[in-house]
């Protein structure tokens, strides 16, 4: 079927013919010829709002803390212990029924249309690309706060657009530009010359001699729809960017994901897709973009894990001890079963499980002669009585406290430690129980710090 009559069956079909132009039609049409189904958009609506419902009842609509991070939020101490997988999980998780809501509606509108503009393979890789940069830039602002949402994902097609929609413009005006010098060098230029060879004057009617020469054809390579398309990016695009952004001035908004995301798509359409309407980009010019997010990814989360500061020792010691954990239980039943002896089993825990502890107290130690030193330095006056770092002596007490019931804490798990390696030696399970008593006393001593009021 001809373009033109293709063009007319789709503004017969819609039911707001008045409302439909012709242009707007043709890009219609357009992006059914570029990209026939929508494969990726459908699919990352249907997960998201799975992962939501499935979290609304599992957790009986309790949306705290707790349940975030075990569906996969974002959390830099777990990052940097090695949970590297929150950098993209975190884009499917949502703190509230408006949050979710917010999020896929907007997915909804701009990424059917970017999915077929670029294709589904570029599509996702530009969501996934989009949500990893706005994890890391909610991690370098804020590396200790639990995020959610796939803000950074849907600022990313945002900004994809963007930058198609300004590679639109700039084939408009070369377009306009490449017409005119057509047309200059078509009639003005030999009539300048005639006239100058002649050395006569421009003929009087020279003015309505030119309004009847033939207009020029538009480029082959720029669509007739550009200008149309243009309008309705702008009119869509700017209203939800500038808003979210104001948004982001709110506490509570993580407004480092937004424009991260935002960046990333932005440049990802730039280098990638920014001549999308004269030809659909390869999914192979995505290798470089992702591999160069992959690695300021492992580079964050590389920075991430040698942080010495309160929470991320809790989470990388966490981790690691429930490792150790699931290790000694597995061994004691194998003790039990008579396939180990005691001392086996003592020399292993020596060997494997208060080396860790060793050096996790060191740290703890470090951190706490760190902390005293800066909150000295908070307390500090000048000439005239007054510290002029008065309003972080609060936050510097409490995370001193905090450093100190960790010291204590793994000083007692080291206490224990050996009183359970006594115990092996010896075959005592009486002195092996009041082991795991005293460590149970002091997780929960640990926990009652942490849940006071800071």
């Amino acid at each position: 079927m001809p373009y033109d009559d293709r063009v007319t069956k789709i503004m017969e079909r819609t039911s707001d013919t008045a409302a439909l132009d012709p242009n707007r039609a043709a890009f219609e049409l357009f992006l059914r010829d570029r990209t026939a189904r929508l494969a990726v958009t459908p699919v990352l609506l249907a997960v998201t709002a799975t992962v939501y419902f499935v979290m609304l009842v599992t957790s009986k609509g309790a949306f705290d803390v707790d349940t975030l991070l075990r569906w996969g939020a974002l959390y830099g101490p777990l990052v940097g212990a090695g949970e590297w997988w929150r950098l993209v999980s975190s884009a499917f998780v949502h703190a509230g029924f408006w949050h979710v809501s917010v999020n896929m509606l907007c997915l909804f509108y701009f990424g059917r249309l970017v999915e077929r503009l670029v294709g589904p393979t570029v599509f996702i890789a530009c969501y996934v690309l989009a949500a990893i940069t706005g994890a890391c830039a909610s991690l370098l602002m804020h590396p200790a706060a639990v995020g959610v949402g796939a803000s950074g994902a849907v600022f990313g097609i945002v900004g994809m657009l963007l930058s198609i929609a300004i590679g639109a413009r700039r084939l408009s005006a070369r377009q306009t530009i490449d017409e005119t010098v057509a047309v200059f060098d078509a009639h003005v230029v030999p009539v300048s010359r005639t006239v100058m060879a002649l050395n006569i004057s421009t003929p009087t009617g020279a003015t309505d001699s030119a309004a009847s020469l033939p207009h020029s054809q538009p480029r082959e390579d720029t669509p007739p729809f550009t200008h149309t398309m243009l309008r309705t990016v702008y009119a869509s695009v700017a209203p939800f960017v500038m808003y979210n952004l104001a948004l982001g001035l709110e506490s509570g908004i993580d407004a480092a994901a937004h424009i991260g995301g935002l960046f990333a798509g932005f440049a990802c359409g730039w280098l990638i897709a920014r001549d999308v309407l004269v030809a659909k980009p390869s999914s192979i010019r995505m290798v470089l973009p992702l591999a160069t997010v992959m690695l300021v990814a492992a580079l964050i989360v590389g920075r991430l894990s040698g942080r010495n500061e309160i929470f991320f020792e809790l989470a990388r010691f966490t981790k690691l001890d429930r490792q150790m954990a699931t290790e000694l239980n597995a061994e004691v039943l194998q003790m039990q079963s008579g396939r180990r002896s005691g001392n086996d089993v003592a020399t292993l825990v020596e060997a494997r499980f208060l080396p860790p502890l060793l050096d996790a107290r060191g740290r703890s130690e470090q951190l706490v002669d760190q902390l005293r030193r800066q909150l000295a330095g908070f307390e500090r006056k000048d000439q005239y009585g007054r510290m002029a770092r008065w309003r972080d002596l609060d936050p510097a007490r409490n995370e001193l406290a905090l450093a100190i019931a960790w010291q204590q804490y793994l000083t007692d798990r080291e206490t224990d430690c050996q009183l359970r390696v006594e115990a092996l030696r010896q075959g005592t399970p009486d002195r092996m129980s009041e082991a795991n008593r005293r460590d149970e006393a002091a997780a929960g001593r640990l926990r009652a710090a942490l849940r006071r009021p800071h």
